[in-house]
């Protein structure tokens, strides 16, 4: 069992049909049948894992158009993919998912409060089901705010009951490479500080994972682990501050188990 791994987010559910269904965009599924993936789930959280499931990412169509639709697709998703009941099961019947990210790169900003509707949604159905412990997590991009999970009013930062985000700190000119003075895509600063401060106000609950890309080609600004190392350094002992997310373990995994170099030397 690979142990360089706490949490696995399997991405994505890029679109919802027109009654809230939602609709996989995933390797090794065919369409909405991902049943071989079933047995591979169980061992990993028979092991110790935490497999959740996200919502989003860079295309697809996964607009919230109201209220009562993210109440749908809330319903929806639990049925599917957590201990809900009553609907066809595409990761096989007896799965039961630890968790939903939301990776959110597109929309209305008047839809926003809609996340936060669907997100608080799944929370209270995720509370009153005492079987299991459920995480509900974002993948916020380093410009602050982020233009779709805030902070600010009526976004998922400031309104929902999220565990933990993923800020992805790649692919923008405040990502990890400008800790070190480097200057790409128009430039920035490296803001964790901010995102720090920002988060606490919002939620003291809520924990922040340091968003990285696992190679060059799985986005802009990587850095080697020691370099990452030198980061982590510097936040570590930010309160809120709990561990490093790669895009994606398949990079990782072809960049010389670039996942292992950085468990090693960054969390050790």
């Amino acid at each position: 069992m690979n142990n360089i791994y706490d949490v696995i987010i399997l991405a994505f559910v890029d679109s919802f049909n027109v009654n809230g269904v939602p609709q996989l965009s995933l390797d090794g599924c065919n369409r909405q049948d991902c049943s071989g993936l079933g047995p591979q789930i169980r061992s990993c959280q028979n092991n110790g894992k935490t497999i959740m499931l996200s919502i989003g990412g860079a295309s697809g169509s996964y607009k919230l158009t109201s209220t009562n639709y993210a109440k749908q697709v809330a319903k929806h998703v639990w049925n599917m993919f957590l201990n809900g009941k009553g609907e066809k099961r595409p990761f096989g019947n007896g799965i039961v998912l630890d968790g939903i990210d939301f990776d959110i790169e597109k929309g209305a900003k008047q839809a926003n409060g809609h996340w936060v509707t669907l997100i608080n949604q799944l929370r209270k159905l995720m509370k009153a089901d005492k079987s299991k412990h459920y995480y509900l997590s974002g993948a916020p991009q380093c410009p602050f705010p982020d233009e779709w999970f805030g902070p600010g009013p009526h976004t998922a930062i400031s309104d929902a009951d999220l565990d933990f985000i993923s800020i992805q700190f790649y692919n923008n000119g405040c990502g990890i490479q400008a800790f070190f003075g480097i200057q790409i895509l128009g430039g920035g600063t490296f803001n964790f500080g901010q995102w720090s401060n920002a988060v606490t106000k919002a939620n003291k609950k809520m924990k922040i994972l340091l968003g990285i890309p696992a190679s060059k080609l799985a986005g802009r600004g990587y850095q080697s682990a020691q370099n990452i190392t030198k980061i982590v350094r510097k936040i570590k002992r930010t309160a809120n501050f709990a561990g490093i997310m790669m895009w994606d373990a398949g990079d990782a995994k072809w960049n010389n188990n670039y996942g292992q170099q950085i468990r090693r030397s960054c969390l050790s």
